[in-house]
């Protein structure tokens, strides 16, 4: 296996600071963008690395999706950065890949934060509005986003979904809108992106796992796995919002991770 180097998006500390660097990782078809406005508030504090994660954004492509890989990547381009030790939040299937990562370089993370993911298997089919909703813009290509909407209102019918799912349309050469993601690859490794993130020893760091309080990603039959893995965590949920709990409640998002990493 040889672990890619990733896009990211630096923001450096407003200010000198001796905080760690907070790493970022966003979900199954996000990117580092969907984290700026997020990143602009802690940047007054520390530095924060926001990252593409494979297949996303502006990342490389490659076919697998498996857990251990997207963590070796994460890790190569933090090194690749000089930066060997630091606090990192992730986000549903970012969620999985930084819990993958404390098991794996357990040593170069501080303090861990999950965002609305837990370290379970999921379902194969929850998704399967959204995939047939882009897949339906990938083979029939549209000229406007207007025309991207109707294809995958036809699949999915939240508006929200539709729209955060746009944000990966990019016009081609022939005038059509494409996605930037490796729609593909992402399909066919979804079964990897639904377990739960690899196995092995206990992360004994502080960890934080926020969960929305109208959501069903973390339930409270998670609770004795998330413990047996991560035998100091908390579980606090936020009220009023669901998976992206982080757009919903942004500012109260902000100062829990801001608490957390200043404890």
């Amino acid at each position: 296996m040889t672990a890619l180097l990733l896009h990211y998006v630096d923001y450096p500390a407003a200010q000198p600071s001796e905080a760690l660097p907070l790493v970022v990782l966003h979900g199954l078809m996000g990117n580092a963008d969907n984290w700026r406005a997020h990143a602009r508030q802690w940047e007054k504090q520390r530095r924060v690395v926001a990252v593409d994660l494979r297949n996303h954004g502006r990342s490389p492509h490659a076919e697998d999706m498996q857990y251990a890989h997207l963590a070796a990547d994460v890790l190569h381009t933090l090194s690749a950065l000089g930066i060997e030790h630091f606090d990192l939040l992730g986000h549903s299937m970012g969620g999985k890949t930084a819990m993958s990562m404390a098991v794996i370089a357990p040593e170069r993370i501080r303090r861990l934060i999950v965002a609305d993911i837990a370290p379970v298997d999921y379902a194969l089919d929850r998704h399967d509005d959204i995939f047939a909703a882009m897949q339906a813009v990938a083979d029939q290509p549209p000229v406007s986003r207007t025309a991207a909407d109707a294809l995958m209102a036809q699949h999915e019918g939240d508006l929200e979904t539709r729209r955060f799912l746009g944000t990966n349309l990019i016009k081609g050469e022939d005038g059509c809108l494409h996605w930037r993601v490796n729609l593909s690859a992402l399909r066919q490794g979804y079964p990897d992106v639904a377990r739960a993130p690899i196995d092995g020893a206990p992360f004994n760091g502080p960890v934080l796992f926020l969960r929305g309080g109208d959501s069903s990603y973390v339930l409270p039959e998670y609770r004795a796995a998330i413990m047996a893995r991560f035998p100091h965590a908390r579980i606090v949920t936020l009220k009023h919002c669901a998976h992206w709990l982080h757009v919903e409640q942004f500012s109260i998002f902000v100062d829990a991770v801001n608490r957390f990493l200043s404890a």
